[in-house]
Order: C-alpha cells, then sequence, then structure tokens
C-alpha cells in the first residue's frame, strides 16, 4: 500500500515535470482525486486486517482451549487437558488449608495405552474477582513435574501445593503447557 502511494506521487512528479500534465487545475482536481481514492483504499486495508486478527484471535483460542485444564473449587466432573501425546483429563477431587496456602488433591485420567511418567506442567492459581475472572493480584504460578506415573486406562491422584491462598480464598486453577519425559508401553 505504501509503495502505491510512493510510486503514484513520483509519477504525478515525472508528468509535471514532462509537461504531459500542463494545466494546474486539471492536475490538482485530479491528484484529489486520486489522494481520495487512495484514502477510501487505505480505510477498506485496515477494516479489513481489523477483521483478520478478529478471526485470528479467535481461531487461536478455538484451537488452543484445551490446551488448559480450568478447575474451580466446588465444581465435580473434570476437565479435558491436551498435551504433546494427546488427551488426559483432570479432576480437583479435594482442597485443604496448608501452611500459608492450599493443599490440593489433582487425580490425572489416562485414557492412553501407554504409562505416562513426568508429567510436567504449568499451575496457575488465584481468587476470582467480581467479573468471575482470575484476580490477577492474587495470581500465582508455578511450573510443576509430577513423580506418579500415569498408568493407562485409569485416574492417578497426586497432591499439590499452593501457596499464598487459603482454600476460602481459592477461586480457579489452570494447568497447561502439560508434557511428559517418557511413556512405557505393555510388553507383547
Amino acid at each position: 500500500m505504501h509503495f502505491r502511494s510512493i510510486n503514484l506521487a513520483l509519477g504525478i512528479v515525472l508528468l509535471s515535470g514532462c509537461g504531459i500534465m500542463s494545466q494546474p487545475a486539471e492536475e490538482s482536481a485530479n491528484v484529489a482525486k486520486q489522494v481520495t481514492a487512495l484514502r477510501s483504499e487505505l480505510k477498506s486495508v485496515k477494516e479489513d486486517l481489523t477483521e483478520l486478527q478478529a478471526q485470528v484471535a479467535v481461531n487461536h483460542f478455538f484451537t488452543n482451549m484445551d490446551r488448559t485444564a480450568r478447575l474451580t473449587p466446588g465444581s465435580s466432573g473434570y476437565s479435558i487437558l491436551r498435551t504433546d501425546l494427546g488427551i488426559l483429563t483432570v479432576s480437583l477431587d479435594n482442597i485443604e488449608p496448608y501452611a500459608n496456602g492450599s493443599k490440593v488433591t489433582l487425580s490425572f485420567g489416562n485414557p492412553l495405552a501407554s504409562t505416562i511418567n513426568g508429567l510436567k506442567a504449568n499451575i496457575e492459581w488465584a481468587s476470582m474477582n467480581d467479573k468471575d475472572e482470575m484476580d490477577d493480584k492474587s495470581k500465582h504460578s508455578k511450573a510443576i513435574t509430577f513423580n506418579e506415573s500415569l498408568k493407562p486406562g485409569s485416574w492417578t491422584a497426586t497432591s499439590v501445593v499452593l501457596e499464598g491462598l487459603p482454600p476460602s480464598s481459592l477461586g480457579v486453577i489452570n494447568i497447561s503447557n502439560a508434557s511428559h519425559t517418557g511413556i512405557v508401553l505393555s510388553k507383547r
């Protein structure tokens, strides 16, 4: 877009210098029309760019929404967590006070046919604000590697200490960026 404007301006200067556009009033009107057309085209390109950016954001959200398991105290059931191997499930089974925070019991469900060793993930926890969103002021996070092996076709419980928020203030736990260090397959 920028090069078109430069090319147009250079063309007008060259044509003016050669005497092709010898009538100043006609030249001014022509330049004004071209500038108006360029402004209109620029506005259209900006609108298209804004629309494309919104589409990319929506696509990114839906593509990655299962890469974060969102757990809320008091909720039953499980959340889906996409890992580098496939889908796992995770549930929040228990919360209890612990030192200056909370100790939670998470259960990971492994629907895969292999045992997963060294599950790694990022855990984020916070209280909720009045808009039912994660409160940034109370947000904590850490990377964790789980010691337990996740057996195929079963649930594996593990405890995690979440510092800084007692159970009464804990509103949400997000688990994301899950990967592993190894797998074990059954022998033939």
